[in-house]
């Protein structure tokens, strides 16, 4: 009985996901496209989740990239989404950005290799590449700038579920419990106990409002690992800045521990929730930049400023040629890639001659937040530029890392 309303659920999804995909085919820069994520897992949830979409674009002009026609495929997707609004999520990559990319994050490459499917169009090779634990780590501390702090915001156990499984299957593999994630969330829970779990991930999928604690002494046993252990923040500390280059404001929320109670702000619009520990894995891994805004507080418990390799990674991560596609495909923040161009500019010029990078102004940071075009001032006056100045950076990134 239960296994036969998912079976219809994964059907009608990808039934859906085909004709959005053959509709995207006929425009002209399209060569294939893919579903991923939890249609191509088989892990629907009818009517909640989104139907997630890989576009392999031509090679595009050098120099313009082919603003115009992304301006086109962004209005073929606007139009699209009328009819089908579980089109969720869409990247946009190049066959050689494509194929950087499964190198540049193993973990995220290794998931996208067994689960994707390809709904029209060519095929593109998708290269295997052993995953590495840096790659595992990061994937780990990204959660809490997105999902996980959402889910905990919203109060909701489905998406809080979905986060305690993502993080222990990125926590396994950082652990080298298991080389490569498991595909989907189903078989990291059955197979978490074998893993080493001792049944914790087995419990949380039963009783998600334990996710929170769980994932956050996740975070405390990793980052304990990696480097010296922080001293005791002694009460809940909440303060608001942004998170650029991806948040023009976020209220930053930290408790002391998985256990503590999680203060009112947590649940406030825009709120980003997590324990030093946490915290401090992510300005390592995922975002340096916010060590250039740390408050005090959190300094005097031992955190470590991040290396040169952190900040490099980040600009790749966040400022690669795909990147450049995201506004109206992946999310609605336009000045996205006119902030990440600024602060990596910024930071390469001293890397390359191996300095840190000194914090720009807060009033510099304040104004690259508050530029905000639309879509169309964007691929028409600004999306070129910025595609051009994330190509050029790719070789002194490279020679960084």
């Amino acid at each position: 009985m239960k296994s036969f309303p998912q079976a219809l659920a994964n059907g009608i999804y990808r039934s859906a996901a085909t004709v959005t995909g053959k509709a995207l085919l006929r425009d002209e820069i399209v060569r294939g496209v893919y579903v991923h994520r939890s249609v191509a897992a088989g892990e629907v949830s009818f009517g909640r989740s989104d139907i997630d979409l890989m576009i392999i674009l031509r090679d595009p002009n050098a120099e313009t990239g082919d603003a115009s026609e992304l301006a086109a495929l962004y209005r073929r997707v606007c139009w699209l989404r009328r009819f089908n609004p579980a089109a969720g999520h869409i990247r946009l990559y190049t066959p050689a950005e494509f194929e950087a990319s499964m190198f540049s994050d193993t973990y995220r490459g290794s998931v996208t290799r067994r689960n994707s499917i390809l709904l029209a169009g060519e095929p593109i090779a998708m290269s295997h590449a052993p995953v590495r634990r840096e790659d595992a780590i990061r994937r780990f501390a990204y959660w809490p700038d997105n999902f996980f702090s959402i889910a905990v915001r919203e109060r909701n156990l489905r998406n809080l579920r979905k986060m305690a499984t993502e993080m222990w299957c990125a926590y396994a593999v950082a652990q080298a419990r298991i080389a490569e994630p498991y595909v989907t969330r189903r078989e990291t829970v059955e197979r978490s106990i074998a893993d080493g779990d001792g049944g914790r991930l087995v419990d949380v999928a039963r009783n998600p409002g334990r996710a929170s604690e769980y994932v956050l002494g996740l975070a405390k046993n990793l980052h304990d690992e990696l480097f010296p252990p922080l001293k005791l923040l002694r009460e809940p500390l909440v303060f608001s800045q942004p998170i650029l280059p991806r948040s023009r404001h976020r209220v930053v929320v930290i408790v002391p521990d998985g256990r503590s109670a999680i203060p009112a702000q947590a649940f406030q619009a825009h709120s980003f929730f997590a324990t030093p520990e946490l915290l401090h894995l992510f300005i390592h891994y995922v975002n340096p930049f916010f060590d250039w805004m740390l408050p005090d507080e959190l300094r005097q418990l031992g955190f470590v400023s991040p290396n040169q390799r952190s900040y490099a990674r980040a600009c790749q991560f966040f400022g690669g040629g795909a990147t450049t596609r995201e506004p109206g495909f992946l999310h609605k923040g336009m000045w996205v890639p006119g902030a990440a161009a600024a602060m990596f500019g910024h930071a390469i010029e001293h890397l390359k001659k191996g300095a840190i990078p000194p914090p720009l102004p807060m009033e510099t940071l304040q104004a690259l937040g508050k530029h905000e075009p639309s879509c169309s001032e964007y691929y028409a006056n600004e999306f070129a530029s910025n595609y051009r100045q994330a190509r050029e950076r790719s070789p002194a990134l490279a020679a960084l890392l």
